[in-house]
């Protein structure tokens, strides 16, 4: 059986049924589960009493994809050609990701657990576990507005860059002066929309399309403080002509409009949606108590409300650290709980006191088109510019690194950079 990719249910399960190992499946290689994965696999030497553990990582995908750069997909140049480059620049591969762990992977979808009978069903059979860690992330949520789902393209996953990217580019060659529309003045909708800007934007042949930024708040980037709202719209507006309409809560939208709950209306051609995320609707399937949010309740221990085997991580949990402040729906945020739940569960099958978790402040990088960015240091201090590019650059690496052996690392960054550089033109 191969060690890194299994390539059939029943044979898992043949496999461990026959041993006294104990059973820790994962659900979801994203920034949470796959970093869980990794420090799992790094502690099961420190086990004793003769336990060991079989660990297996299951995601409907064979690759993590890295979020913070889905605008550069978005708005990647037609000069790159194929699907397979933009993919290798953005997405590690979770095989190559685990070859020095004794993890092993399962390319499956998921569609529901069973936690009393310790089953996770996937649309190829079911998979037994003793301890489960739930990392299955978020996908887009429109609020009920209607006919935004229907008429919007999200920016989500991988295919949802890819479709926006295909939009622009299909439509600027028919439509020079077109108007994009992205709804959602917060981190994803500005890094989008700036970078959109610079990709479409040809001075020399006077060709300009319009973009519109549209938030409910009565400012962009709402969640930070009010300095880092003035100046990204300084960068948004005077820099790069970017229209912000602020204090617009979308109450419909059409195939070529939002509209107002005051009956306002902006017209466009495309419209993306950044306004919105949601846990993935597959844990309504789980017998898992869920809160308002539709996520499931967490211990600061990272466990779930009902059952003491069960850990809850990232975007699918409602976590509460020690102090009762509410963890971000954030990759920063599942990147710091991820060792935890590793240590955790090792804590419980040594019979030691598990740790609580709590939040850290690292600050936040914010790409405004071209090589310019926001750092907002956890000190509240913000630093624009060039340093905030670079900076974001080598966040970016640092993540790669942490699950990625150097020369691979190094490989997957150089590919972007050099890739997404296209993207940057000099006129501005």
């Amino acid at each position: 059986m191969e060690k890194h990719n299994i390539s059939s249910t029943e044979e898992l399960e043949s496999d461990e049924s026959e041993s006294s190992l104990t059973k820790v499946v994962i659900l979801g290689a994203g920034f949470g589960g796959l970093m869980t994965a990794r420090a799992l696999a790094g502690f099961k030497r420190s086990l004793t009493g003769g336990v060991d553990l079989s660990i297996t990582l299951v995601d409907k995908n064979d690759y993590q994809l890295f979020t913070p750069e889905m605008y550069e997909i978005a708005s990647a140049s037609s000069a790159i050609d194929g699907t397979q480059q933009l993919k290798e620049a953005i997405c590690v591969d979770v095989v190559d990701s685990l070859k020095s762990h004794d993890v092993n992977f399962l390319q499956r979808s998921v569609t529901g657990v069973d936690p009393k009978l310790q089953q996770v069903k996937t649309d190829e059979g079911n998979i037994a576990y003793d301890y489960l860690v739930i990392a299955l992330g978020s996908e887009a949520f429109y609020f009920g507005i209607p006919g935004m789902e229907e008429y919007s393209v999200p920016m989500k996953t991988f295919d949802d860059a890819l479709l926006i990217r295909s939009r622009v580019h299909e439509l600027m060659t028919r439509k020079p002066e077109a108007h994009l529309i992205v709804c959602g003045g917060g981190p994803a909708g500005v890094e989008l929309a700036a970078e959109l800007r610079k990709a479409c934007t040809d001075k020399v042949a006077g060709i300009c399309p319009a973009i519109t930024i549209v938030e409910g708040q009565d400012r962009i980037l709402p969640m930070f403080s009010e300095e880092v709202s003035v100046s990204a719209t300084k960068r948004l507006e005077g820099d790069l002509g970017i229209k912000l309409k602020t204090g617009f809560f979308i109450g419909e939208a059409k195939s070529d409009r939002v509209i107002s709950k005051d009956g306002e209306e902006i017209v466009g051609d495309i419209i993306v949606w950044t306004g919105g995320v949601t846990a993935v609707s597959v844990l309504q399937q789980m017998q898992l108590e869920l809160t308002k949010r539709k996520q499931i309740a967490n211990r600061p221990t990272m466990q779930s409300q009902q059952y003491d085997n069960i850990f809850v991580m990232g975007d699918a949990a409602e976590t509460k650290d020690s102090t009762g402040a509410l963890s971000a729906m954030t990759a920063h945020e599942a990147v710091h709980q991820a060792p935890l739940v590793a240590k955790n569960i090792v804590a419980l099958l040594s019979g030691v006191q598990l740790e609580e978790y709590k939040i850290k402040e690292e600050g936040y990088v914010i790409t405004m088109g071209g090589k310019k960015g926001l750092v907002v240091l956890p000190s509240g201090r913000v630093i624009s510019g060039y340093p905030g590019w670079f900076l974001r650059k080598f966040v970016d690496f640092r993540h790669f690194r942490s699950v990625l052996p150097l020369t691979e690392a190094l490989s997957i960054w150089y590919r972007g950079a050099r890739l997404m550089t296209k993207n940057d033109k000099p006129n501005r």
